[in-house]
């Protein structure tokens, strides 16, 4: 396994921040325990959305939370 599953992301996430998340996976889960514990199992690092526009990344932060 790759990385943790998608669903019941709302569990941990609220759009705000999951939208922050993408723009910036690396430096967010610096600041998160929970990230960073993951990030142990996972080494493999979540890509950054930053070049992605930010109502298009709310679109993508919408889409994951509606599992």
């Amino acid at each position: 396994v790759m990385a943790p599953p998608l669903r019941g992301l709302a569990a941990h996430w609220d759009e705000e921040r999951l939208v922050r998340y993408l723009a910036d996976p690396i430096g967010y889960a610096g600041g998160d325990e929970r990230l960073r514990e993951q990030a142990e199992r996972y080494p493999q690092p979540m890509p950054s959305y930053a070049g992605l526009e930010p109502e298009k990344r709310a679109a993508l932060a919408r889409w994951l939370l509606a599992d």
